[in-house]
């Protein structure tokens, strides 16, 4: 199962960031080499460039658990 993790600002204070963390293999979700994002758009960027994923993992699965606001 994938969980959205709101970092706030721990990585840099007064950045907000966020992560995915997979549960069934117990670790952190990395696309395009990243593993956190400050926005959403920064998000969807590396996941598409993660051909992978892009076709094992709809977008739409990581839209419904974001908790940011509403993405279009």
């Amino acid at each position: 199962m994938i969980r959205f993790i709101d970092l706030g600002d721990q990585i840099l204070e007064g950045t907000k960031s966020f992560a995915w963390f997979d549960t069934v293999i117990d670790k952190f979700e990395t696309f395009n080499g990243c593993e956190t994002w400050e926005t959403w758009e920064k998000f969807e960027e590396d996941f598409k460039a993660e051909k992978f994923h892009y076709t094992s993992k709809p977008l739409e699965r990581y839209k419904r658990l974001f908790q940011w606001g509403k993405v279009k």
